[in-house]
This record gives C-alpha cells, sequence and structure tokens, in this order.
C-alpha cells in the first residue's frame, strides 16, 4: 500500500508519527512523507520517503479573515 504523511514544521507534530511510520514500512508499506528539511534524517530513518516542502511559501495567518484591529 502506499500512504502519504504531511506534517507542519513542528517536533511535537512530527515525532509522534515516527513509530507509525517504522512500523508501516516494517510491514511492507510504501511511505511518502512530505514535511521540510530540519527532519528530513528523522523520517528517512523511519523509513520513508522524504518530500521537501520548504520552497512551499505559505502562511498560517488567514488572510481572508479580518483582525480584530481591523474590525473596530
Amino acid at each position: 500500500m502506499k500512504i502519504a504523511f504531511f506534517c507542519i514544521p513542528a517536533y511535537g507534530h512530527t515525532n509522534p508519527t515516527l513509530g507509525i511510520v517504522r512500523k508501516l514500512t516494517d510491514l511492507g508499506h510504501q511511505v511518502f512523507y512530505f514535511s521540510f528539511e530540519a527532519f528530513r534524517d528523522k523520517i528517512e530513518n523511519a523509513g520513508a520517503q522524504f518530500i521537501g516542502c520548504d520552497s512551499y511559501d505559505f502562511e498560517m495567518e488567514d488572510k481572508k479573515t479580518p483582525t480584530a484591529s481591523a474590525k473596530t
């Protein structure tokens, strides 16, 4: 089976998934993990194929929703 993981660049989000990734790859599944360069070694050591997202330019803030200061 082919499985994809997507995770934000935070240790508290990525680290808990690595045991699952290792188990899945040990069972013979092919895991593709979309993440950031800082996590490449950990992800590859868990057996997944790392796919870098560093070049993706994104903002965590929702630009469509006015901020509290803009509402006044």
